[in-house]
């Protein structure tokens, strides 16, 4: 269902407490070709600091991205309100590590030392790889694959725009939705992601019967149940709220 403004109020109206949540790159902010420049405005910063600190309204950011990472493109600007989420939930609000996990990855890692054109995304217990600039994308997946075969006891494999990661077989955004639904739950769930890896947070947001927005079209099979087009459209729906509740 295509959301517009007016649908929007007329669900939120309905729940005297919301609490948001977003995925961060493709919804809170712009895809760009520098993984690490993928950085909100000070403006857009502003809107989710007044969204966190509005009555009866809760927020959290759920990224792939590592904690530390996301926590530094943040630069503490961010209201510490707002709950933070790294490497798809399993970092909740403090960094993890699993020393166990580091071996296989690191193996991984050897395996692909003579791929030029790839650039590791490390984490504390997960590896990605961000591909946009291979000549040859589809034979680079097929190796990728391949690997994951032999780690398929460990590690499952989940695929973004043109990124591919090795993750713990038992992680996903599900996790951090029903952590949050632990938190807040009198709270209406809402929950705003782009991507392929956001299907997990958008099937257990529906098990709540809340509300699961997709941001976008780059997921062609979408269990969300609403979508909107642009990042632009995230702040606009963050605008109406506001201006709501005022």
């Amino acid at each position: 269902t295509k959301l517009d403004k007016t649908l929007f109020l007329e669900i939120l109206n309905k729940n005297p407490k919301v609490l948001f949540i977003f995925d961060y790159d493709g919804t809170l902010t712009k895809l760009v070709r520098d993984h690490n420049a993928a950085t909100m405005t000070d403006a857009q910063i502003e809107k989710i600091n007044k969204l966190a600190q509005t009555k009866a309204t809760k927020t959290a950011i759920v990224t792939g991205r590592a904690l530390d990472n996301l926590k530094e493109l943040l630069g503490g600007r961010l209201d510490d309100t707002t709950l933070l989420y790294g490497t798809h939930g399993a970092e909740a609000g403090e960094v993890i590590n699993d020393p166990s996990i580091q071996k296989p990855l690191e193996e991984i890692k050897a395996m692909l030392k003579d791929e030029e054109h790839i650039l590791f995304e490390e984490k504390p217990i997960s590896l990605t790889i961000h591909y946009k600039q291979h000549p040859d994308k589809d034979s680079l997946i097929l190796k990728l694959e391949k690997i994951a075969e032999s780690y398929q006891d460990i590690f499952r494999i989940q695929m973004g725009h043109e990124v591919f990661e090795y993750l713990p077989k038992n992680i996903d955004k599900g996790i951090a939705m029903r952590d949050l639904r632990q938190k807040f739950p009198d709270y209406l769930p809402i929950f705003l992601g782009d991507d392929l890896t956001d299907n997990f947070g958008f099937k257990v947001i529906n098990e709540f019967n809340g509300m699961s927005i997709q941001v976008g079209t780059r997921i062609s099979l979408p269990d969300a149940g609403y979508l909107i087009d642009t990042v632009d459209n995230t702040y606009e729906l963050i605008d109406c709220y506001l201006e709501e509740k005022k």
